[in-house]
């Protein structure tokens, strides 16, 4: 039952239209039923303590974007800087917000754009 609660819980965050509750029931061949489904899931996330998930420098480099108006090219740049930092395990030293940074800076600096950086110290 834990087993379907947290593919509820999975599915919730990841799908546009995750399953009703009830196709996880009769997936199960009525093992168990909806009420307890739903208790093993509040009692997943209540150890969790809700925390399903933590902002990534993919997340952050998304909203510096849009912060400072970077345009798809500085964006796509920026992306394929963060993902080859994955290639280095020494990346996980920072933190992601930091990594973001350093990929829209990087990405700027390589395709010439101007950027007002004292906006981050604001």
């Amino acid at each position: 039952m834990y087993g379907a609660a947290a593919m509820l819980i999975a599915s919730k965050y990841e799908d546009i239209y995750p399953p009703e509750v009830s196709v996880f029931v009769k997936t199960s061949d009525h093992s168990f039923t909806k009420e307890a489904l739903l208790a093993a899931e509040e009692h997943i996330l209540k150890v969790l303590n809700y925390k399903v998930t933590f902002p990534t420098a993919y997340d952050f480099m998304w909203r510096y974007c849009k912060l400072f108006n970077v345009d798809a090219t500085g964006r796509a740049l920026a992306l394929y800087i963060i993902e080859l930092g994955f290639y280095e395990h020494n990346t996980n030293l920072w933190k992601p917000s930091e990594l973001a940074a350093a990929s829209i800076f990087l990405s700027c600096r390589l395709l010439n754009y101007t950027f007002d950086w004292t906006l981050f110290h604001e």
